[in-house]
């Protein structure tokens, strides 16, 4: 299964060597679902110097499909390169949408693609801080993004609908100039009319992300492409008449009359922006535009249109730059809009229409079509002035008229149904006659509309029935224009396309049923496989939305966060998804982040996941049923490891979940097993108080003093500075009320003072020994990742060895197994040094250390039992002496330990390597009452100084009985053992470290002394 990588299996701050240049890898930036991203610096000979990058990592979320994307926009991005190539020809310079591309790579199994880091503003962020962006700015950045879709279109081949506010910035560099920093994932364009033409969508839903950046509003366009209508919006907005014109274009409600093509609105408008530039004398090229106008004969033509219209837009600019004196701009603009309205078809015709002159209407409709104004508009004025012209003088009245207006303005908007009503009442209540024509053609329209309605619900059959039907109904029509017939569009594909979605849909419900089948048997990867076919037979979201909702909810009872993860991320693909499948998706999102925490036990990722997943699971019994038994795991975990922290960060998100519930209380029993003793009160007696100051300079001074005489582990000087630190801490406020207390009385101040300056030297040496000790913890840590390419390698030059059974018991084998395993032992024993040094049960050697164990539990058993020799019955006799070794150790009894460690010490000398890595790895702990519940902790740090605390807590302080009696079993060993004795104990464990027993026995051996030490302090006449 592929995992998730992780920010640490990149090198921050190394560098790398990528296609013959040097990557530098220097901070992570961001993480998304699919991608970690990096920021680093990429040195060539090429550019000569360093230039910044984005690194992104490409998660193994979707198998293989994880890797088709990646080499996809990984084609897309070095295909733009090639082709994105466009001069400015406002600025002359090269403008380019897409981030700098320089490349692919794979580092420890993770596809990465470094690509420019970019250098810009959110657009967003910069809507939000002025409300809507200048015009003059906005209509740059619709030309340069509709340049961008279509070199996208027409030369990658590929269309993008997902436009994702953090995804399109603004660089003032080169003039101003967009970017867009992300392009995984483009579909591929498609103009199938299953599909609605996605090229058209996305010319769609760009207009429409750019009425926001022009009025600051949103539009929300779905895959339907039925949105509200934004005129009103664009009608408000403090923009020029011109920029609202095209805007309404872009943005019509109706798809017939709407502007699709990406590269006829960059035309547009970069000629609008060609307009803005300061070189423009706007009023002389206005005055022309009216003198062409005024000089044409036929003020409706095409050509006077254009100049009506090209005048009427740069007399807006003109008003909005304010160049010019408001009262010359005033006459200008009139005598502009009154030419636009003179260039206008039909509103003469519709004037014509409500003077009852009809037969007039119908010639000036007719010169509309002829013009090439709006075909289906003009033809339905055309259409009802026809029908008012048959009907006798004085026939219509003003209602009828105004009826009628009202009817074209329903079949303008695609209101067909409201639109047959009213001319159906017409015909029959007022007696209208010549209305059949139009009837008939509303009727068609009505039921196309019918026939997409009832598909857009799967129900394909009735759909290419109605189309059917629809289509003999048409043949009775004759005389249609080209016009209509092209709106109307090819019936007979439309009828084949519904007979192929019934059966194509009916494929892809049987492949679900299959999906549902394979994952009762267990069987996920056909599972999956049977999804994704059934995806691609019938790829309609809202058709798959219910099974695969279905389908993550049957992962997730299981328990099987990583396939339910896999399907998220295949849903998230499918476009449109519904609000549910979307909500479901994100919740499988956290589901996975939570069980990686669980499985990694970081407390913060675990705590972060249940805030997530509170609000969507919190009336979901048997969801939360899944996070409570994840949770009594961890609580039980943490609670026997003794770690409190972690308790104490997931504690606030569990109670949210579970107000008042059994998980709350038990990490309120757990925590309060984990408190630090401290003294129940302070005595008023300044006399006791300087005792207490004195036990506690004397835990500081011992660690401090022995710190400086021997060579220590960085675990066991972290350890010391720690508690240290704490210590330094909780004496602070307390020494300042006795020194108060003591001075008001003149008593010992002297004294105090002087411990202050103990006090002071102990903190500066306590941060000097912590900066050492972290020093090398990192070089252990490096160390960690040689061993674990060492260990790898190891494994696999021995692969044939460890997986062929006849081969493992053959004696021919036995120079190989011994070379392995002498090999393997060197590995462990370094690993675990490094694990001691990097005192992190999740750092990487750590995790090395878990893994060689691992492989230890899983290797075949034949591997392990190729010898029974003398040396395993001595083995087992040593073994047998524990027991009782451990007996007489409780009882204060410290010598025959000894002994039995240089026995011990003897028998690993005298036999081979797999003996002694037998016993590293399968040693059992010898102290249990000194291990708190935490056996990592004692794994890997050893020492711990609150053995020395508990023997002066018990001495000074009232302490519950555990500790007392910790204290009276320390004191007898002190008494019992002589110094020489211990001395050779000491002697002894210099040869042998690694082994928790020997490292135990070295810690009581620290304790010694530093209890000697306190006790000379201690009995110390004032």
């Amino acid at each position: 299964m592929a995992i998730l990588p992780d920010i640490n299996d990149f090198p921050v701050n190394e560098t790398i060597e990528f296609n013959g240049q040097q990557l530098k890898i220097q901070r992570y930036l961001q993480s998304g679902y699919t991608s970690n991203v990096f920021a680093g610096t990429l040195s060539s000979d090429e550019f000569q110097g360093e230039r910044p990058v984005a690194i992104k990592v490409i998660k193994q979320v979707l198998g293989e499909e994880s890797l088709r994307l990646f080499h996809d926009e990984c084609k897309v991005l070095e295909r733009l390169m090639e082709f994105e190539k466009v001069e400015d020809p406002f600025t002359a310079y090269v403008l380019k949408a897409a981030p700098i591309y320089y490349g692919c790579g794979q580092y420890k199994g993770n596809n990465y693609i470094v690509m420019e880091l970019v250098a810009a503003d959110e657009i967003n962020h910069l809507i939000k801080a002025q409300g809507q962006l200048p015009e003059e700015q906005a209509i740059r950045i619709s030309w340069q993004l509709f340049q961008f879709l279509e070199v996208l279109h027409t030369k990658v081949g590929k269309t993008i609908f997902d436009y994702k506010d953090e995804n399109f910035w603004w660089a003032e560099e080169n003039g101003g100039q967009i970017r867009v920093i992300d392009l995984g994932g483009l579909p591929e364009v498609r103009e199938e009319a299953r599909f609605q033409g996605n090229t058209r969508l996305a010319v769609l839903k760009t207009s429409a992300f750019l009425l926001k950046v022009f009025t600051g509003k949103s539009l929300f366009i779905p895959m339907t492409q039925e949105f509200d209508d934004p005129r009103q919006i664009i009608e408000d907005a403090p923009i020029t008449w011109g920029t609202k014109a095209l805007l309404k274009k872009a943005l019509h409600i109706n798809p017939k009359f709407r502007l699709t093509d990406a590269g006829e609105l960059k035309e547009a408008f970069s000629e609008l922006y060609d307009y803005w530039q300061p070189g423009v004398d706007l009023k002389t090229v206005v005055e022309e535009n009216l003198k062409n106008f005024d000089g044409l004969s036929d003020r409706q033509s095409t050509e006077a249109k254009a100049y009506a219209t090209r005048a009427k837009t740069l007399v807006g600019i003109l008003e909005a730059q304010q160049k010019l004196p408001m009262a010359e701009v005033t006459i200008l603009q009139e005598r502009c809009d009154k030419v636009y309205e003179q260039s206008e078809y039909l509103m003469g015709g519709k004037n014509l229409f409500q003077a009852t002159d009809y037969r007039s209407a119908v010639a000036q409709f007719k010169l509309g079509l002829e013009n090439g104004e709006n075909d289906k508009l003009y033809r339905d004025w055309l259409l009802i002035a026809e029908a008012a012209s048959k009907n006798p003088e004085n026939g219509l009245t003003k209602e009828n008229r105004k009826e009628m207006e009202k009817i074209v303005d329903h079949l303008q908007t695609g209101k067909y149904a409201e639109a047959v009503a009213r001319l159906e009442h017409l015909q029959n209540e007022d007696h209208i006659i010549g209305l059949e024509r139009i009837i008939a053609e509303a009727q068609i329209f009505l039921d196309i509309n019918r026939a997409k309605d009832l598909s857009s619900q799967e129900e394909y059959q009735s759909a290419a029935s109605m189309i059917n039907q629809t289509r003999n109904n048409l043949s009775l029509l004759s005389d249609l224009s080209s016009s209509v017939i092209a709106e109307i569009g090819n019936l007979q594909d439309l009828y084949e396309e519904y007979e192929s979605l019934a059966r194509t849909r009916g494929e892809a419900q049987a492949k679900q049923e299959e999906g549902f089948s394979w994952m009762e048997k267990g069987d996920m990867v056909s599972a999956f496989t049977a999804f994704e076919n059934a995806w691609g037979k019938y790829p309609e979201t809202a058709f798959h939305s219910a099974a695969m909702t279905r389908a993550m909810d049957l992962l997730l009872q299981r328990q099987d966060f990583s396939t339910a993860a896999k399907f998220a991320a295949f849903a998230q693909n499918m476009p449109g998804q519904d609000h549910k499948l979307f909500e479901l998706t994100n919740e499988v999102g956290w589901w996975y982040r939570l069980y990686q925490a669980f499985v990694g036990e970081d407390a913060r990722g675990f705590s972060a996941a249940v805030y997530s997943l509170n609000s969507s699971i919190c009336n979901q019994p048997h969801k939360l049923e899944i996070l409570n038994e994840l949770t009594q795991k961890l609580i039980s975990l943490w609670k026997e490891k003794n770690e409190s922290e972690k308790l104490k960060i997931i504690k606030s998100s569990i109670e949210l979940t579970f107000p008042g519930g059994e998980q709350s209380r038990l990490i309120e029993e757990a925590l309060a097993g984990f408190e630090n003793l401290r003294s129940p009160e302070l005595v008023d007696a300044v006399d006791t108080g300087i005792n207490k100051l004195r036990a506690n300079l004397c835990i500081l001074n011992a660690g401090n003093l022995d710190m400086e005489e021997r060579a220590l582990s960085p675990f066991e000087v972290g350890q010391i500075c720690a508690n240290k630190s704490e210590k330094i801490r909780n004496i602070r406020p307390f020494f300042e009320e006795i020194k108060a207390i003591s001075r008001s009385i003149n008593y010992r101040s002297n004294e105090l003072t002087e411990f202050d300056k103990q006090l002071a030297q102990i903190s500066t040496d306590v941060t000097e020994v912590a900066q050492r000790a972290e020093q090398r913890k990192k070089e252990a840590d490096q160390r960690a990742v040689a061993l674990g390419n060492q260990f790898k390698q190891l494994v696999d030059s021995h692969r044939q060895l460890l997986e062929d059974k006849a081969l493992v018991v053959s004696p021919q084998s036995q120079p190989d197994r011994a070379i392995f395993e002498s090999k393997l032992v060197e590995l462990y024993t370094e690993v675990y040094q490094a694990a001691q040094v990097e005192n992190n049960p999740q750092g990487k050697a750590a995790k090395l250390l878990s893994d060689i164990s691992v492989f230890f539990d899983q290797a075949p058993l034949d591997f392990w039992q190729r010898i029974e020799d003398s040396s395993s019955q001595k083995l087992s006799e040593l073994n047998a002496e524990k027991e009782k070794l451990i007996k007489q150790f409780y009882q204060g009894d410290f010598l025959p330990l000894a002994a039995w460690l240089e026995r011990k010490k003897a028998f690993l000398s005298e036999n081979s390597d797999y003996q002694k890595l037998t016993m590293q790895v399968n040693q059992t702990q010898l102290f249990d009452q000194w291990r708190t519940a935490n056996e990592s902790r004692i794994q890997f740090e050893g020492y711990q100084p609150d053995i020395v605390e508990s023997i002066l807590d018990a001495m000074k302080f009232n302490v519950p009985a555990y500790y007392l009696k910790k204290g009276r079993v320390v004191g007898s060993y002190l008494e019992r053992c002589q110094r020489d004795q211990l001395n050779a104990i000491q002697n002894s464990l210099d040869k042998e470290i690694g082994l928790d027993q020997l490292q135990l026995v070295k810690q009581f051996v620290h304790v010694r002394k530093a209890f000697v030490k306190f006790e000379t302090i201690q009995n110390k006449p004032d």
